[in-house]
């Protein structure tokens, strides 16, 4: 879980790649909600209401250490998070735990996700930030009960 990260076990190395204990730095966010889904540039933005969640992942950024001009990947107005899915890396699950090899759409469903922050950029475009990707991921459709009539 996003909250069990201890800071002091996060590594830069020389290239600014970023590892935890040695290993990938995953951890779980708090559910989210995508409305639109995965978009045409490989993009997941979901929505978390968790606040907490918003001023730990600001924390992180700081401790990781922003170049400015610095592009998070959190909007906390918007309570929005945005991160990048790849292809051949990233792993949609369907509510039952299913590995989908070619995911539907998943518009309009409450999603589960293991991020992965794998290292610092920039300059890209004369901007720097955090390359967050999405390692693992729940779908789970956001049904609404038809009451219409035959």
């Amino acid at each position: 879980m996003w909250s069990d990260i201890d800071f002091s076990l996060i590594n830069i190395d020389e290239k600014d790649n970023i590892t935890y204990g040695g290993n990938p730095l995953r951890f779980q966010i708090p559910v989210g909600y995508t409305d639109v889904g995965v978009s045409e540039w490989s993009r997941l933005v979901l929505n978390i209401s968790d606040k907490s969640f918003f001023d730990w992942f600001a924390k992180l950024e700081d401790t990781l250490g922003k170049t400015e001009p610095f592009d998070s990947i959190i909007d906390i107005e918007q309570e929005t998070i945005n991160l990048k899915i790849v292809d051949k890396f990233s792993q949609f699950f369907d509510k039952d735990k299913n590995l989908k090899i070619d995911p539907p759409s998943i518009a309009d469903c409450n999603v589960h996700v293991i991020m992965e922050i794998t290292k610092k950029y920039g300059p890209f475009k004369d901007r720097y930030g955090l390359a967050c990707r999405v390692y693992q991921l729940v779908y789970i459709p956001n049904f609404t009960a038809w009451s219409g009539t035959d």
